[in-house]
């Protein structure tokens, strides 16, 4: 928000381009004040027109021609007046010091740090993690060192040392992972983060409910964790052979009543 305080020094340095440029006389194919303006102005006219919204990373590219018509805002008020030059100088500092007060302060992008803590110290060593989407696996390999092997959703193998754009989440064959997983592990460790990009029907974790006991989920800036108890490593209270038959299609030849798992 601080940083609408450049926006009056960015007009008037706007402003000031342009009319040297029109006292100008020699000929030119492009004034300077033009170039500046459209490489500062243009892209966010074209997000805030097509996506509505803009993210702040986002103008982080076209930071420095707003500094330099910043500038020259500063240089035309201090032409002006030493004075107005001193609040304009003033004015942009207010930003720049709130904004480093700021990042060595309170700022905090994620809490992964902290998920990972609790994953090691509740996590049993036999316990399966799946990282949901496999973007985060530099995250979780960093603060997560004594794990050997991480599933993915979607399954895909992680590259060592760098960045990983995985491909949609295919339910028909992301069921079959979730499957083999529960076979071989009491519990499964579901870290969440990104997942839309992967996954916008919410398939792996509604899955899961669906074929696992859900124990429960926990929150952190930016990351989820949540615990899902296999059903093959428990011991069912009643089991029935059942033959009904569901709508025509469905058949169900069993079912078995379990009592709700205790870790």
């Amino acid at each position: 928000v601080t940083g609408f305080l450049l926006v009056p020094l960015i007009l008037v340095g706007l402003a000031a381009t342009l009319m040297s440029d029109a006292r100008r006389t020699e000929d030119r194919a492009v004034p300077w004040s033009w170039l500046v303006g459209l490489l500062a102005l243009l892209p966010l006219a074209i997000s805030v027109a097509l996506f509505r919204s803009l993210a702040a990373r986002y103008i982080l590219f076209i930071l420095p021609a707003l500094y330099v018509l910043a500038a020259g805002g500063i240089v035309w008020l201090g032409r002006q007046s030493r004075l107005l030059g001193a609040a304009g100088a003033g004015l942009a500092l207010v930003p720049a010091l709130l904004g480093i007060q700021y990042y060595f302060g309170p700022y905090v992008k994620s809490e992964y740090r902290e998920m990972a803590a609790f994953l090691a110290a509740n996590r049993h060593p036999d316990e399966a993690i799946m990282l949901y989407a496999p973007r985060q696996h530099l995250l979780a390999k960093y603060y997560l060192p004594e794990v050997a092997e991480f599933a993915t959703a979607p399954a895909v193998d992680l590259p060592p040392f760098w960045p990983i754009n995985a491909p949609p989440v295919v339910p028909e064959e992301m069921d079959g992972v979730v499957q083999e997983l529960l076979r071989g592990h009491p519990a499964l460790w579901l870290v969440v983060t990104a997942e839309d990009e992967v996954d916008a029907g919410e398939f792996v974790p509604k899955y899961l409910t669906a074929v696992a006991y859900k124990e429960t989920c926990w929150e952190w800036l930016d990351v989820d964790l949540c615990r899902f108890v296999s059903p093959h490593f428990q011991t069912p209270d009643t089991t029935t052979a059942l033959d009904e038959r569901f709508n025509d299609e469905l058949i169900l030849t069993g079912a078995s009543i379990m009592a709700p798992p205790e870790n």
